[in-house]
């Protein structure tokens, strides 16, 4: 069967969506597509809808793998119910998962098999660190919860000491490769080229 892939995601996921797209090409039958947008999420809808997007994308694309890559800009406060939520609290976490559900939701009602959730990597801000935690805490336990849905951790990949910020890992050969950019939050094109490799791996079954 024909794989149509689709990446969305915000800045994270701009670098990674350009590796992706070319390593993609190597899989016969494979077709890819992809939205990144700036400085998104899911905590504020106001400012860009992603379900909305990807009712859309379900039926213009159908995409049979989402690739998913969203969550650097949500440690700040939502509007649910008429209410402002702080952060990290209670309320917050879970409406937030609501909103993970619902973006896997609409993936498997218009028919996609695999949903992955790309993890977020240690940054070196440590008070945005440790928000980073509870984003991918949550995007984990629901992912868990989902029929099709998988987690993928990436501390592991970037930090040379997982929870810990690194701008480089250590190739085999012992030499350092720098896989963040200077902002201490996103990847270098070598990151992406990591990440996407790593990517294409968990997935290689699904890809086949």
């Amino acid at each position: 069967m024909a794989k149509r892939v689709f990446v969305m995601g915000d800045s994270m996921g701009e670098l990674v969506s350009y590796a992706l797209k070319k390593e993609l090409t190597k899989y016969a039958g494979t077709s890819f597509d992809s939205f990144i947008s700036l400085g998104s999420g899911l905590a504020r809808n106001d400012l860009f809808d992603w379900p909305a997007k990807l009712r859309s994308t379900m039926t213009t694309f159908q995409p049979n793998v989402i690739i998913i890559i969203i969550g650097m800009t949500d440690d700040q406060k939502m509007k649910a119910g008429g209410n402002l939520l702080a952060f990290g609290t209670p309320e917050w976490t879970t409406e937030y998962g609501r909103r993970v559900r619902e973006i896997m939701d609409i993936c498997r009602a218009g028919g996609t098999k695999t949903m992955l959730w790309v993890g977020l990597p240690d940054v070196r801000d440590p008070q945005t660190n440790r928000d980073m935690k509870i984003i991918t805490g949550i995007l984990e336990e629901q992912a868990a919860s989902r029929p099709g849905s998988q987690y993928m951790d990436t501390t592991s990949l970037f930090s040379t000491t997982p929870g810990q910020y690194s701008p480089y890992i250590l190739k085999k050969d012992g030499m350092p490769l720098i896989v963040r950019s200077s902002d201490g939050k996103h990847y270098s094109p070598a990151g992406a080229d990591l990440l996407s490799q790593a990517i294409i791996t968990k997935l290689e079954k699904e890809l086949h």
